[in-house]
């Protein structure tokens, strides 16, 4: 959506006998995210590498995952429902690593790429579509939108690219190849069981600071019932 130009000058601010009523506001819409996470198993390996990279590097911790969406929804919207039933009627499922890959953007310092010949790839964007499809549906049916609309604001041009982030920091590019060297995790299988909604903390509006996400409760794949258990930091 391309905003508006400001007014050449005050003049224009004043209203016309043509105008109509004031438009609402905008609603306020709210940033999340969506993690995979591995079962137990598969996250004991990888979940001792970020912590291990954290510690060296002073940089932040979090639980390994695989960032499903990124997005916002206005406040009227809330994604956990949706994330349950979308859950609960998935399976879980196995991502495969390629090669560690390297990059200057923090969030993507040192990761491992998951498109393997084993993985399932296509489950995961098939679930992401689902998300999708009852956001964007919440969304018009509740504000309005026609369908269109609210699938562009769900989807929020966020590119599913799986891939497992190791370590978020600030390294310069030499650093950066001899760790992704170092914790090659090429031809891995990891199993995916669980589903998590990350929020802003209460008091932050964005998702830019490490230590003020908030994770919500598991949503496992394939199951019915849920709250907390498996693996968790």
């Amino acid at each position: 959506m391309t905003p508006a130009s400001p007014p050449d000058s005050q003049d224009d601010l004043r209203p016309t006998e043509a105008a109509g009523p004031a438009a609402p506001p905008a609603p306020l819409r709210r940033p999340f995210a969506v993690w995979l996470l591995p079962d137990p198993a598969s996250a004991r390996r990888w979940q001792g590498v970020i912590d291990q990279l954290a510690d060296r590097y002073d940089a932040p911790a979090f639980d390994a995952h695989v960032t499903v969406h990124v997005g916002s929804l206005p406040g009227w919207v809330d994604p956990l429902p949706a994330l349950r039933d979308a859950a609960s009627r998935a399976m879980p499922m196995i991502l495969e690593a390629a090669a560690n890959q390297e990059s200057p953007t923090y969030f993507k310092t040192l990761y491992a790429p998951l498109p393997g010949p084993n993985s399932a790839v296509a489950a995961l964007e098939s679930l992401r579509e689902t998300l999708v499809d009852a956001w964007c549906s919440a969304e018009a049916r509740q504000g309005g939108l026609d369908i269109e609309q609210a699938t562009q604001a769900a989807l929020g041009g966020y590119r599913l690219e799986p891939h497992l982030s190791l370590l978020y920091a600030a390294l310069d590019e030499d650093e950066r190849k001899s760790l992704a060297r170092a914790h090659d995790a090429t031809g891995s299988l990891l199993r995916f069981d669980r589903l998590v909604l990350v929020t802003p903390r209460p008091g932050s509006n964005d998702l830019a600071t490490v230590d003020k996400w908030e994770l919500s409760e598991d949503c496992r794949l394939g199951a019915t019932s849920y709250g907390g258990g498996g693996y968790r930091r």
